[in-house]
């Protein structure tokens, strides 16, 4: 495996280089940057025609990593030659949350073959229900095949979302790449660094991803009191308040994110389900534990046979809490997984990977969710 990045700018021109790889070489580039800079054209003219022999897979983002540092309204473009690997990749429209399943099924059946290794995803990250989207793929997909991603952002805007697969991006799609090849190698490892308040609420009344009342009380008003009352309560500030929530026969609780607020039913629209009858807790943090959850994630993530490059998924309310310090996180990524793997990714409204020890893909949220390749 060969890999280069660089960095591309809203005028089209490249603003920086490591590990020169000819454009003609690579197989498969990861593209994230600023939702507006993925919709200027001309600038995927520009990508296809320094790779023109690849599938160019592309996400928007909350800021887009370039090795140790956080941009925004950049693109970073990682381009990756493979010796060994074979691919495939597909892409669907999703038009809304209740089609979650059926595209996550029907993207896992196109790529299901022999010798599937693993499967990478990209979602548009408001029109998507995670939990089912992952049911879909997990339906099909062989019990060895994990599969990770995260669903694309639009910085704090929450306005829309982009993802492309060797086209213009585009809002309401779900694309996905498959790896084949017994010397395809992955690792991943997910991990927060958030603590659960000692209040437990009981989710009376919820429909998928929406949640109405917790204890029979608004939920926007229970986050408001939590929050307080001072504070105004939108996506943006409650991305630093998550949800734990406890689903009644699970033995892992998850991690939900608000992406969304229906203030004439004073509701909260979460990035994956909340079913009635969970338990649930706000959670709260602070950037030592957040950088300590990134250490955690990349220890679980790194392989023996060394990482040649680590793509890193993040919530964007990590970022929201990490302020100043936000580049600490991927300084903590690079010092655990070694100086010769290259570091991609982007700041995110949800992460894709199993759970700890579990095959089966989850969605979580503000995770620092880190998947790392090599060929042997």
């Amino acid at each position: 495996m060969q890999v280069e990045q660089r960095v591309l700018d809203g005028t089209g021109e490249w603003t920086a280089a490591s590990r020169e790889l000819r454009g003609v070489r690579a197989h498969l580039v990861f593209a994230f940057g600023g939702r507006r800079i993925l919709a200027d054209r001309k600038i995927y003219d520009r990508l296809r025609a320094t790779y023109p022999a690849a599938r160019i897979l592309m996400a928007s983002s909350a800021g887009e990593f370039s090795d140790t540092d956080v941009l925004d309204e950049k693109l970073v473009v990682t381009a990756v030659a493979l010796e060994k690997t074979r691919l495939s990749s597909a892409v669907l429209p999703i038009g809304n949350q209740l089609e979650s399943y059926a595209v996550g099924k029907e993207l896992a059946l196109r790529l299901k073959a022999d010798r599937l290794s693993h499967v990478f995803v990209l979602s548009d990250g408001q029109r998507v229900n995670g939990t089912e989207l992952s049911r879909g793929f997990n339906e099909v997909l062989p019990a060895d095949v994990r599969m990770t991603g995260g669903l694309a952002a639009d910085g704090q805007r929450f306005e829309k979302t982009l993802v492309g697969l060797s086209e213009y991006p585009a809002e309401g799609r779900v694309a996905a790449i498959g790896f084949y090849g017994k010397n395809f190698v992955t690792g991943f490892g997910t991990c927060g660094g958030w603590t659960p308040n000692d209040v437990e609420h009981t989710i009376t009344s919820s429909d998928g991803s929406i949640l109405f009342k917790l204890d029979d009380m608004p939920a926007l008003d229970v986050y408001r009191e939590f929050i307080g009352r001072d504070t105004e309560c939108t996506p943006a500030t409650c991305l630093g308040y998550p949800l734990w929530v406890k689903i009644p026969g699970r033995e892992t609780p998850v991690v939900r994110s608000v992406l969304g607020i229906e203030t004439g039913t004073k509701s909260l629209v979460f990035a994956g389900d909340v079913p009635t009858g969970s338990q649930a807790r706000l959670m709260y943090t602070r950037p030592g534990d957040l950088i300590r959850g990134a250490e955690t994630a990349a220890t679980s993530a790194n392989i023996q046979s060394g990482a040649e490059l680590a793509i890193c998924i993040s919530c964007v309310g990590r970022r929201l809490v990490l302020g100043s310090t936000v580049g600490d996180e991927l300084t903590t990524i690079r010092r655990t997984l070694g100086t010769s793997s290259m570091i991609a990714g982007f700041y995110s409204y949800g992460e894709l990977a199993p759970n700890g020890h579990e095959r089966a893909c989850q969605l979580h949220n503000q995770t620092m969710t880190i998947t790392t390749f090599a060929e042997t």
